[in-house]
């Protein structure tokens, strides 16, 4: 209950703290940091987003008008309010097919200011198809493509394909990724590549479609990117109710490319819950081609952010967290659904955590080498409730971007004060100019051993010249529930011996200071 107590407090000053501190909201951004987009006073679920070169957000999804889904785009101008010059007063919905739903998974945005949106539609049988839209810079359909503005693409002779994922080519095409079930209904990773004008490209695949069956497992694909000229796509497998990281890469005629982990494939076990199968997580290639994977794992008491690193090749990077994975116990059902990369190395995710039942908005910020950014939010992590309900909200990230002056932009949805779901975005400080990755007198070469801890550890620390160190156990709201030592200590290797057998067991935090200087390691407590 007192974690719980602190949680919440940690939730509602983030709302009315306004420094520019990394990870407090930015109040020029909304009302207090955060933007409501209402559309016709029903349910509307904001799946993706992006942001165009002048600041102005797309954010896409759909809208639940009197039992139809309906494909929904607003847009916002760079203070957060809806922009009037796109669609109706900063609003675009289109009608579906008669008797069909449609829902928007993934936007991107072309060179040329034309929004490109996948997605799948459904109709009275609830059959589906993969559909890709593109509308003009104005939020209008763009007749240019395929004729109407939108292709439904069919894969075979399956009932089901989903798209959910979109990337451009150098070349202008574009390659919309997903899954469809096959004639044994077996879920299969498929993806398609369209020309400029929305045709499906010939020279692609068979008649510009692919479908794999990777590793003979049930294929929830939901994310693509480019890597130079090479198509990676990754998602979720299950196999007999375990669960795994699915990477595959192809050469750009679409054939698994035998240089990408083996034979194109790459499959890494997680602990995920067996009855919440589907699609879920992001992935993002960065400026060094090495692949992220953000997702959740199962954990001690509940899931917990999981974000891991390959190298280019598909190997995991073992200089990333452990063996390639960092997880971060939010001390609550948690899971990661967007990723970004600030321009100096240090990765945001954006997700949820659950509290008392419902969602909250919640980001961990990361250095280069997978630990918690402690100057971001005191831990590294950032948890807000953007509903003015005091409760019965429920809220969820669904989208992470870095403006171009470093700012953090978050969009999803959330419950508004009349208790339906909204679009929603929020705007954070991220203090890009104020990190902590090169102290003058303190190197990053923090450990504790051993972890998990059981009754005794030793910490370990570096320092350039001596100088006076603060150990600390904080919680993951930041709160000091002890000091291990506030002392000066010599120039170069530091060790420390620490009798724990009066924590009780859980997770926490070691926190060392040394002038403005922090660094973190999460700790277990056995």
């Amino acid at each position: 209950m007192k974690i719980q107590t602190l949680i919440f407090i940690c939730i509602f000053s983030v709302l009315v703290t306004f420094g520019q501190t990394p990870g407090t909201l930015d109040p020029d951004y909304g009302y207090g940091g955060i933007s409501f987009a209402d559309n016709n006073s029903c349910d509307n679920f904001s799946y993706s987003s992006v942001i165009q070169d002048d600041s102005k957000i797309v954010l896409a999804g759909y809208s639940n008008l009197n039992n139809t889904i309906y494909p929904t785009f607003m847009r916002f101008l760079p203070d957060g309010t809806l922009d009037s010059s796109f669609g109706s007063n900063g609003i675009s919905i289109f009608l579906p097919v008669l008797g069909h739903n449609e829902w928007i998974n993934n936007v991107i945005i072309q060179p040329d200011g034309k929004i490109v949106a996948t997605g799948y539609d459904s109709d009275s049988d609830f059959n589906s198809d993969m559909i890709v839209m593109r509308l003009n810079s104005d939020g209008s359909l763009d007749n240019t493509f395929n004729g109407t503005g939108k292709i439904q693409i069919s894969f075979g002779s399956s009932n089901d394909s989903f798209g959910q994922s979109l990337a451009l080519m150098d070349n202008g095409k574009i390659i919309s990724a997903g899954y469809t079930w096959d004639v044994n209904n077996d879920l299969q990773c498929a993806f398609c590549r369209l020309n400029e004008d929305g045709t499906l490209d010939n020279s692609f695949g068979t008649g510009g479609l692919v479908i794999m069956n990777l590793a003979g497992m049930q294929n929830y694909m939901n994310n693509v990117s480019m890597q130079g000229d090479k198509i990676v796509i990754g998602g979720i497998s299950y196999q007999t109710g375990q669960a795994y990281i699915t990477l595959s890469r192809y050469n750009s005629n679409g054939i698994l490319d035998s240089g990408f982990g083996q034979n194109g494939l790459v499959n890494i076990e997680v602990e995920m819950d067996n009855f919440l199968m589907s699609p879920n997580g992001d992935m993002l290639i960065d400026d060094q081609n090495r692949i992220l994977y953000g997702t959740y794992v199962l954990g001690i008491q509940s899931t917990d952010f999981a974000l891991f690193r390959f190298q280019a090749d598909g190997a995991p990077d073992n200089s990333f967290g452990d063996f390639g994975l960092s997880v971060v116990d939010m001390l609550g059902n948690s899971a990661i659904n967007s990723l970004a990369v600030q321009n100096d190395g240090k990765i945001i995710a954006g997700g949820y955590i659950e509290i008392n039942g419902l969602r909250n908005f919640s980001l961990v910020r990361f250095l280069e080498n997978g630990d918690p950014d402690v100057s971001f939010g005191g831990t590294g992590i950032v948890i807000t409730n953007p509903s003015p309900l005091s409760s019965g909200y429920d809220s969820n990230i669904t989208y992470v971007g870095v403006q171009a002056d470093g700012k953090i932009i978050v969009t999803g949805y959330s419950t508004n004060s009349f208790g339906n779901i909204d679009f929603v975005s929020a705007r954070y400080f991220s203090g890009l100019n104020v990190g902590i990755n090169s102290p003058d007198n303190f190197e990053f070469s923090f450990d504790v051993h051993p972890n998990p801890i059981a009754e005794k550890a030793v910490i370990t620390f570096d320092l350039k010249e001596p100088e006076r160190v603060k150990a600390e156990v904080i919680n993951i709201t930041g709160e000091s529930l002890l000091t291990i030592t506030d002392e000066v200590f010599h120039e170069g290797r530091n060790s420390l011996k620490w009798d724990i057998n009066g924590l009780p067991t859980g997770v926490y935090f070691v926190r060392l200071t040394a002038g403005d200087n922090r660094y973190l390691r999460k700790i277990v407590k056995q």
